[in-house]
């Protein structure tokens, strides 16, 4: 009998390597789902697209935006761990993990990491007749016209949410927060003056080319290329303002390492690819690859970053 225990304790798992082998081997035996939530969806459609032609396999994006993307991460998060279900995650993911008490989920223990697929600054905009050029000039506007300048974002726990309060906590500037329905109320609003400051991404850059509006930083280490001449919350002496967000992708917690592995790497070939990285660029994102590893680690900073940021800055759902 103890042999029998011994022998079984060695084989196993060895059976579950063989069988986690050849389980990556033939994948993907079958269409693959990429949900999306809060965010764009470009970035999602580019690299399935990529996908779709390199596995022959239909690699289909399935939009679900509402509830700030908490229906498409629970959506997957309660998916079978088959490799044939992954969430195009972004940084709001844990932003709703560090605003919500209890939390929707737990990125780190309901999801696995695959891959990221590239960063992204925000674009600080205001209305092109707001006679403002800088985000000192901004503060200062502010503060001299007590309560009646309005930080518009696109929903309540999102990365322009948290971006608006740390305007007003750490740029000490006099801004009331109004949350909106999506980026494009937003900037509609911006764009009429009805409402003086939003972030934004490349939604923006058109009306931006076209004077619509005015950009006035970007929230990155360095400058956008499609925005040269704009600089960065750095530059501007206010280096606490830089925020950036990220798009990766996630499994459900459990997902064969074998296959995790696979897609990652099918990712970073994506990302390689001259036409992919080009349309991540123009999607407002600088690609960038990681191993599986690396985005863990990535992962884990950004947690820790993003629920000190949703502390200090006294944010709230209301």
């Amino acid at each position: 009998m103890l042999k029998a225990k011994l022998f079984l304790s060695i084989l196993l798992p060895a059976l579950l390597v063989l069988a986690d082998g050849a389980a990556a081997s033939d994948y993907p035996g079958r269409p693959v789902r990429l949900v999306v939530g809060g965010g764009s969806d470009v970035p999602a459609r580019v690299v399935a697209n990529f996908l779709t032609q390199s596995w022959k396999q239909q690699v289909n994006v399935e939009p679900l935006p509402s509830a700030g993307g908490i229906i498409a991460a629970k959506t997957v998060k309660e998916a079978q761990p088959d490799g044939y279900t992954f969430l195009n995650s972004t940084g709001a993911y844990l932003l709703n993990q560090a605003a919500r008490n209890p939390p929707p989920f737990v990125m780190g223990r309901d999801f696995t990491p695959v891959g990221l697929l590239g960063t992204a600054p925000q674009i600080v905009v205001v209305p092109a007749s707001l006679p403002v050029r800088n985000i000192p000039e901004l503060i200062a506007y502010a503060n001299g016209k007590p309560q009646s300048v309005y930080c518009a974002s696109a929903g309540i726990g999102g990365s322009s949410h948290l971006a608006c309060e740390m305007l007003r906590h750490y740029g000490k500037a006099d801004i009331t927060h109004v949350a909106y329905k999506g980026v494009g109320p937003a900037l509609l609003d911006v764009m009429a003056a009805r409402v003086q400051v939003t972030y934004t991404a490349v939604a923006a850059i058109s009306a931006i080319k076209e004077g619509r509006l005015r950009a006035i930083a970007v929230t990155g280490t360095r400058r956008l290329a499609a925005l040269p001449e704009v600089a960065t919350v750095a530059e501007q002496g206010l280096p606490q303002l830089t925020l950036l967000t990220w798009y990766g992708i996630h499994a459900p917690a459990g997902t064969p390492p074998a296959v995790v592995d696979q897609v990652n790497k099918a990712l970073a070939k994506a990302i390689k690819d001259p036409a992919v990285s080009q349309a991540l660029v123009n999607a407002g994102l600088e690609p960038e690859a990681m191993s599986v590893a690396e985005f863990r680690e990535f992962m884990g900073g950004q947690e820790a970053g993003i629920t000190r940021l949703w502390r200090e800055t006294g944010a709230k759902l209301d």
